[in-house]
């Protein structure tokens, strides 16, 4: 059966078109109403499937219930008087969350990742861990238990070792209680008591403020402890000289040059306190150091140091040293040993006369 379509006259568009809302903005360009969709060709009044119930004509929508125009809005566009976000044409995604406006950031190139630096902690690099503690302290400066032995050898008489243990025990942040016990053959030397604070004025520098003061137990020349003074050219003296009460002052540096490079020195005036009157009654000893060291847990480097007698007048007024060393730190244990090597009289020149071995190994506590 055919069907013959009956001519119409066109709708005005006052009678028949859909009146447009002046406030509704047009959505984004598409195909206009009654056309078929992009890409189909457009079909004759009467070839389309389904005759006259189902046929396209002119003005009215495609079968299939194509609707032309743009694909749906995004969500949570509300239709009505409410335009599209922006001029919406299906485009870029939305922003990152918390996204506060200006354009989003560009996306990272491939293979890119966050660099470890930006995303870790505030502790210090772990090459920076390793050589200084918890409490911001040089390894060296550690508290704990420890051994120093010395010996001075050579053509002279009366040459003997020494033995001091040392403890430093922690009482507050960079604070320390110190004492010595020092030991000789069969004998106690003068045991020194004291404390010491360390301040870090920079990252890489520490400061040692401190003093101590000792018990007079050695009595009138007793032959077994007065050659102590000797063991580690004349350093320390005060702990095996006879009849003294000794009261030190103590200040040195530490400095970190580089990552490989430490440097130290150390001031130490002790004042000889004579405890009977065959003696004049104050003597002092002026202690300096300075070394440079190579390597913080391994390592080796060399010291000079001096000690000055202004006061007295039966001897030379100083006498120098020089010691290389080598060093070993871990995280509880250590080991130093140097050479020591005298330079002027009494004891020197090195090899001449006299030389020495010093050596101390112990634990740390923190």
């Amino acid at each position: 059966m055919s069907v013959t379509a009956s001519a119409q006259p066109a709708a005005t568009p006052s009678e028949d078109a859909p009146a447009v809302p002046p406030s509704a903005e047009p959505g984004p360009p598409g195909a206009l109403p009654g056309q078929p969709p992009p890409g189909q060709p457009l079909p004759s009044p009467g070839g389309h499937p389904g005759g006259a119930a189902g046929g396209w004509q002119a003005g009215q929508p495609p079968a299939g219930g194509w609707q032309g125009g743009p694909p749906p809005p995004p969500p949570g566009w509300q239709g009505g008087t409410q335009a599209p976000p922006g001029s919406w044409q299906g485009g870029p995604p939305p922003p990152p969350p918390g996204w506060q406006g200006g354009p989003p950031p560009p996306p990272p190139p491939p293979g890119w990742r966050a660099d470890p630096a930006s995303t870790a902690d505030e502790s210090p690099p772990k090459a920076e861990r390793e050589v200084i503690t918890a409490d911001g302290l040089p390894l060296a400066m550690r508290g704990g238990l420890r051994l120093e032995a010395a010996r001075m050898s050579g053509a002279r008489s009366l040459m003997y070792g020494t033995l001091d243990v040392v403890g430093q025990f922690s009482v507050a942040k960079r604070v320390f209680v110190d004492a010595r016990l020092p030991l000789t053959i069969g004998s106690l030397g003068n045991p020194m008591l004291g404390v010491h604070g360390v301040l870090r004025p920079d990252e890489k520098v520490w400061i040692t403020l401190g003093g101590a003061f000792g018990f007079p137990l050695v009595g009138r020349d007793e032959p077994l402890v007065t050659p102590g003074m000797q063991a580690q050219a004349l350093w320390n003296m005060h702990q095996y000289a006879p009849e003294t009460l000794p009261v030190q002052v103590q200040a040195g540096v530490e400095a970190h040059a580089g990552s490989l490079v430490l440097l130290r020195a150390e001031l130490s005036p002790v004042l000889h306190i004579r405890t009977s009157d065959r003696y004049d009654a104050l003597e002092l000893a002026l202690q300096y150091a300075a070394e440079i060291q190579l390597g913080h847990t391994i390592g080796g480097g060399f010291r000079f140091q001096g000690v000055s007698l202004p006061t007295a007048t039966d001897t030379d007024h100083t006498q120098l040293a020089i010691e290389p060393f080598f060093i070993l730190e871990r995280e509880r244990l250590f080991l130093r040993m140097g050479l020591l090597l005298p330079l002027t009289s009494p004891l020197g020149p090195p090899f001449d006369q006299s030389w020495g071995i010093r050596a101390a190994t112990g634990m740390h506590f923190d």
